[in-house]
């Protein structure tokens, strides 16, 4: 019987926990409305006919030029660890691998947003000193291995025939462009 008792105390407990939460999720609503100003949405009367079609007016299409901002910022150079890298070790990546490899897809059309340099230490059996990944703006991955001298050799493209580089790129990195042709 002593069983049966606790059990009537345990569900009057239960409706009563019931009740107090409930009156604190009115309240509590109450309070985010009144403090964020949510209004209720304005309801707004037909002005047309019903069964009555609107003519359809033609109007040009606006497509905006490039208006990125950020994109002249584009790629982010990432180094990872952050503490491996010093000054001069950054400017040398991305003046021989990180610039160049970005100016020359952007020539052909492929736009980098991430180029992460993975650095290895110690330095492994293959001799290569940065694990490289690259994010396109379409989401298309690339990855290779770089770096095996000191000082750093310059990055240069893969082609499967020929490199066309423009008379620009040739004139920005004239040691890629020796090394190409």
């Amino acid at each position: 019987m002593k069983t049966i008792n606790s059990q009537k105390g345990n569900s009057s407990l239960s409706v009563i926990l019931s009740f107090v939460f409930l009156f604190l999720g009115f309240v509590a609503g109450i309070f985010f409305i009144s403090k964020f100003n949510f209004k209720p949405p304005v309801e707004v009367e037909p002005t047309e006919q019903p069964g009555v079609i609107a003519p359809l007016v033609e109007r040009p299409q606006v497509i905006p030029e490039n208006t990125c901002d950020v994109c002249d910022l584009l790629p982010v150079v990432v180094y990872a660890p952050g503490g491996l890298f010093t000054p001069a070790e950054k400017e040398e990546v991305e003046d021989k691998m990180a610039n160049p490899f970005n100016d020359f897809n952007l020539e052909n059309d492929t736009q980098y947003l991430t180029i992460h340099v993975e650095k290895f230490d110690p330095l492994p059996a293959h001799g290569y000193k940065y694990n490289v990944t690259a994010i396109s703006k379409t989401g298309v991955n690339t990855g290779f291995l770089y770096g095996q001298s000191t000082p750093l050799e310059w990055w240069l493209p893969e082609c499967m025939d020929s490199c066309n580089l423009s008379a620009e790129f040739v004139a920005k990195y004239p040691e890629i462009a020796a090394q190409v042709e």
